[in-house]
Parts: structure tokens; C-alpha cells; sequence
């Protein structure tokens, strides 16, 4: 199994939001949800404050044309990528696993 960096499989992932109606790339949207919870955050308004207070490390890999997205894009995009987060989840523990050798 090839060995992916995180980012190519956030950027992997097909973006269903009406085109029109996108400010904030999907694949930054989730880097820094998944960044955030890591560092302890707890609801969506706390990724957004993760966010703005870290916007100018974030900067350093991420573009953030429109700044950080609020708590809003992020509870609407956990609902919307539940399912294929999940499934992205549980693959990643079979693959941790299985390198472990057990």
C-alpha cells in the first residue's frame, strides 16, 4: 500500500459544494478541523479561534485566499464529509495496524 501525505489525501477528496457558493478551499477546511481537535479543541467556534490565532503559521502550507472559515463552514462540512471522514478513519487504522504487524 502507498504511503500517502495527509494533505494529497485531503486534496484528494471530491469538493460536492455548489462552486458558486465556495470561499475557503476543502482541503484547508479539514487540515485545520483536524489540527484544531488535535490541539484540544472541542466545538467549532474553537477550530475557528484555533484558527485566526495560529493564521499566520497556517500560512506557511495552506494558501487561506479568504482567512479562516468560520464555525459555521466547519459544522456544516463535518456533516456533509461524516461519512467519508469515518471511512477514511477506520481505513487508516487497518493501515496503522497492519505496519505495526498486528
Amino acid at each position: 500500500m502507498k504511503k500517502l501525505r495527509l494533505m494529497e489525501v485531503l486534496e484528494g477528496i471530491d469538493d460536492t459544494r455548489r462552486e458558486r457558493s465556495i470561499m475557503h478551499e476543502l482541503h484547508e477546511v479539514l487540515i485545520i478541523m483536524l489540527l484544531a481537535v488535535i490541539c484540544g479543541a472541542t466545538s467549532y467556534a474553537k477550530v475557528e479561534m484555533f484558527g485566526k490565532s495560529k493564521i499566520d503559521w497556517l500560512r506557511t502550507f495552506l494558501k487561506l485566499e479568504h482567512g479562516i472559515s468560520d464555525g459555521g463552514i466547519h459544522a456544516h462540512t463535518t456533516t456533509t464529509y461524516d461519512r467519508w471522514l469515518k471511512n477514511r478513519h477506520r481505513e487508516w487504522k487497518i493501515y496503522r495496524n497492519a505496519s505495526k504487524g498486528g
